[in-house]
């Protein structure tokens, strides 16, 4: 057994990029993440809305939770990495990105975020304090919903996302952890000690969009 170990463990350290570039789950692919049997993910070929929310409230009390244009900009670049990977060669989603602007009371978040995105799917981005974060680096919920639009039958799917962003992330780092929360929302679950996926664990080396294996698993398990 311990030589077994050993050869295994030469063959990995001198050919690393073989290994990596082979798609297998929990090692350079992430495992899906689905409610039940369904992948949380927004429905295929819809324009999802973004906005940066002005006010959250969280454990230690409501506060400003929007991004000046400095925050923005890392962002963007997320999204527009997940978008530029939506085509058929890639995560087939199809799904696009559009900002939209929008800010809600401090009191009243979580009732008037339900209260739309009935018929349009969007995700809310808020800067959250690191004392909120329970030690994380970014969060990422989601709600499903009817998606309603053209002819029956409608199909029921992920509406609404909520992604938290610790306030210490910045720069390449802010990037890289709007990448791994954006990725909860095309059904990737987390892989942090995988390698060549933007699901593993945050470091200065992170992805700042999916990988080949990132959209292959997408592709799977929300767009066939």
């Amino acid at each position: 057994m311990t030589k077994l170990s050993m050869v295994v463990f030469a063959f990995i350290a001198f050919f690393p990029r073989q290994v990596s570039a082979q798609c297998i789950v929990n090692l350079t692919q992430p495992p899906p993440w689905l409610a039940g049997s369904t992948p949380v993910a927004y429905p295929k070929y819809s324009n999802v809305r973004y906005s940066y929310p002005v006010y959250i409230c969280l454990s230690s009390g409501c506060y400003e939770s929007g991004y000046s244009s400095g925050g923005t900009t890392p962002i963007w670049t997320a999204l527009n990495n997940w978008q530029s990977s939506n085509g058929t060669t890639a995560n087939n989603s199809l799904i696009t990105f559009s900002y939209w602007w929008e800010p809600l009371p401090p009191d009243n978040t979580s009732s008037a975020a339900n209260s739309r995105g009935y018929y349009i799917p969007y995700v809310e981005i808020f800067k959250a304090r690191a004392a909120d974060m329970g030690g994380l680096a970014g969060s990422a919920t989601g709600a499903f919903g009817v998606y309603a639009i053209g002819s029956p039958p409608w199909i029921t799917a992920l509406m609404s996302g909520t992604i938290l962003i610790a306030d210490t992330a910045a720069g390449p780092t802010l990037t890289a952890v709007a990448a791994h929360e954006v990725g909860h929302l095309f059904a990737l679950g987390d892989c942090y000690t995988c390698i060549d996926t933007v699901m593993r664990s945050i470091t200065s080396t992170s992805l700042h969009g999916p990988s080949t294996c990132d959209n292959q698993q997408v592709r799977q398990t929300a767009f066939p």
